[in-house]
């Protein structure tokens, strides 16, 4: 198996037909795959501290209004 190592090698990669591409393996590959589920898990952590940073002062308040109410 042949790993892309230089510039020139890149070059003569697009030169090559579709089937030759497919069967030339790229090293980056699983590297982009592991970055890519790394910022999936990323983004899903910061939609949920933006959830808990805009929702949770509002549950408090809700709460506080609550416990004097029932004082």
């Amino acid at each position: 198996m042949f790993m892309i190592e230089s510039v020139d090698e890149i070059r003569n990669f697009y030169q090559l037909t579709s089937a030759a591409q497919s069967s030339y393996p790229l090293q980056q590959s699983r590297i982009f795959d592991l970055r890519s589920k790394q910022m999936e898990l990323l983004i899903l952590f910061t939609i949920a501290l933006l959830i808990a940073i805009l929702v949770l002062p509002f549950v408090a308040l809700a709460k506080a209004n609550r416990a004097i109410v029932i004082a």
